[in-house]
């Protein structure tokens, strides 16, 4: 049976690696990580969960996290261009981005394509 409860630090962990089976083959991600890069895509989400804005809940089976959901209303969703900047040396530092390559297209292509008057909702599994 399937729970959902709130995702402590503990399980960020485990959620990067769910996140990241769950999104090697996005375009998105194909394109700033390159084709089948499950580790580059676990960093990522490694980074990125923790500097997720709003509530992030988990879906188990079991003690297994098999989706995670988080949920941000509009336009708070988005990184300001500080938190970027903040966010940016961590990225390079743990995938190995080149200052000019997948992570800031990774933001821009986000952001270009974010819904400005609905709620921000990021649901996966895997």
């Amino acid at each position: 049976m399937i729970r959902i409860e709130r995702c402590r630090i503990e399980m960020q962990a485990e959620a990067a690696r769910m996140l990241a089976r769950a999104f090697v083959t996005n375009p998105l991600h194909i394109a700033a990580f390159g084709a089948s890069q499950l580790a580059a895509n676990e960093r990522f989400f490694r980074i990125g969960l923790s500097a997720m804005k709003g509530p992030q809940f988990a879906a188990l089976d079991g003690e297994r996290i098999v989706g995670l959901i988080h949920w941000v209303h509009s336009p708070y969703c988005q990184m300001s261009g500080i938190e970027k900047l903040r966010l940016t040396p961590a990225m390079m530092r743990s995938s190995g981005f080149a200052p000019r390559s997948g992570f800031r297209s990774w933001l821009r292509t986000w952001s270009k394509h974010d819904q400005p008057s609905r709620t921000c909702i990021s649901a996966q599994s895997a």
